[in-house]
């Protein structure tokens, strides 16, 4: 339901601009990818966040960079980190691998769009 009254929110702010750059369409992608798997709106926007900071310009130029969500246990949060095969596999748990899947497919949905753009 939480997910639900995010995604109402979302909706709601972009009723409120009738333009929109290619930078912004990108950004409103990644936040209602991350909560249509399930994460809450405060962990979306946290994510979002850490992806401005690594990657100022990443859904305005072409960027060839592999990032992961990995949780970090000192801090109880998800957290971006570069992308290392072996640590996605030796984090990839059944219940997990669709998951990691997606965010995979999201990623490569990103490099298409900055191709593209």
């Amino acid at each position: 339901m939480t997910n639900l009254i995010a995604l109402i929110k979302i909706a709601l702010l972009a009723i409120e601009s009738v333009y929109y750059s290619h930078a912004d369409l990108v950004e409103l992608t990644v936040m209602v990818y991350l909560l249509s798997v399930g994460l809450t709106f405060e962990t979306a926007t946290g994510i979002l966040q850490q992806l401005r900071e690594i990657e100022p310009n990443f859904a305005k130029e072409k960027s060839q960079r592999r990032l992961m969500l990995v949780f970090d246990t000192s801090e109880g949060i998800l957290k971006l980190r570069d992308f290392e095969r072996e640590s996605a596999v030796s984090f990839a748990v059944p219940s997990a691998t669709l998951f990691w899947i997606k965010v995979c497919l999201l990623f490569i949905c990103l490099w298409i769009l900055s191709i593209n753009g």
